[in-house]
């Protein structure tokens, strides 16, 4: 991602946050690059589509530490403009290279989408281990970590780490630290438990 001068004058401290138009979420953003009107962030998201109808606002704001961060402008993607439904059902997409006008009137920002396909298989089919590790695993955890570096539990992650729900990964892991009663951990979030989980398996994965 790179923008061009939005101000005709000073420099501001400018972000970039990625927002479902629908949804509301978050998917990501970048580091800000303080003091700068022609930003290069050259950073990659990961972002799960679930509605081709769906839209992505990508906003770049004006960070301040002490008050409201100011937007400086936004484009909204339409995802249709580079993913494409195939007679047959498949779903298809190209590269997205462009350099975008942000509304309202306030400089260029280029940026890169691209679109890779998983299905419900590659999801769930296979379990983290030494040998199993594929770009389908590192896609999913890359996809479901949050901004803050951690991991929120849902289904999928759950498979990965050889349960069928998240409420199955949840029962039994509450079931084992009862068993250690250990008050320090059962007074930590679930995303909490689920990121250690995700990150020790990965770590005695690798050896």
């Amino acid at each position: 991602m790179k923008a061009d001068s939005w101000f005709g004058g000073g420099a501001s401290d400018p972000y970039v946050k990625i927002i479902g138009l629908s949804s509301g979420e978050v998917y990501g953003e970048t580091r800000v690059v303080y003091n700068n009107i022609n930003p290069e962030w050259n950073q990659i998201f990961y972002i799960p589509i679930y509605d081709l109808n769906d839209k992505i606002k990508i906003q770049i704001n004006d960070y301040n530490a002490f008050f409201k961060h100011v937007t400086l402008g936004s484009y909204v993607l339409d995802l249709k403009d580079f993913i494409k439904v195939l007679s047959n059902g498949a779903v298809t997409g190209k590269k997205l290279d462009t350099t975008c006008e942000l509304r309202p009137n306030k400089g260029k920002l280029h940026f890169i989408a691209d679109f890779h396909s998983y299905s419900e298989q590659d999801y769930t089919t296979t379990i983290i281990s030494k040998s199993t590790i594929t770009i389908q695993h590192l896609y999913i955890l890359i996809t479901y970590q949050r901004p803050d570096g951690g991991f929120e539990l849902n289904d999928r992650i759950a498979k990965l780490l050889n349960f069928d729900t998240k409420e199955e990964l949840v029962k039994s892991f509450t079931a084992y630290i009862e068993r250690e009663n250990d008050d320090r951990v059962k007074a930590l979030h679930i995303d909490t438990w689920g990121t250690a989980l995700i990150t020790g398996n990965f770590i005695t994965s690798s050896y």
